[in-house]
């Protein structure tokens, strides 16, 4: 399952070279559902749960499924990552700042981490 990960992965870096072609974000997003069934054993949730917040927002700007945001009320940590993918930074800074120390070094670990510090 972590190799299907990957390749949602590989998807979603396909869509942002194809100029917006929907039909790829399309498919990663099929993908995601069928990864968001995998145990957590499999894959983190909370993993599975960021792939799929990005294709959320992915889709949102191209105004092609809005219905995916009722689903997304997350745990605290994961607000931020949500907030942050929908463009709110100052928000998601905010929960974030509300973290503990242990679980601001946790969220670090996670991709989108990155994508945060190079804003």
């Amino acid at each position: 399952m972590i190799r299907a990960n990957y390749f949602l992965l590989e998807l979603l870096e396909a869509y942002d070279k194809s100029n917006d072609k929907i039909e790829i974000l399309n498919t990663a997003k099929d993908f995601s559902d069928w990864i968001m069934t995998a145990s957590e054993e499999e894959i983190p949730y909370d993993i599975r749960l960021i792939n799929k917040l990005q294709i959320v927002k992915l889709l949102m700007k191209s105004r092609s499924y809005l219905g995916l945001l009722s689903p997304l009320l997350v745990a605290r940590m994961f607000l931020s990552a949500h907030i942050y993918y929908l463009d709110q930074k100052p928000i998601a800074e905010l929960h974030f700042n509300n973290l503990d120390k242990d679980r601001q070094e946790e969220f670090k670990q996670f991709p989108i981490y990155h994508f945060w510090e190079k804003e």
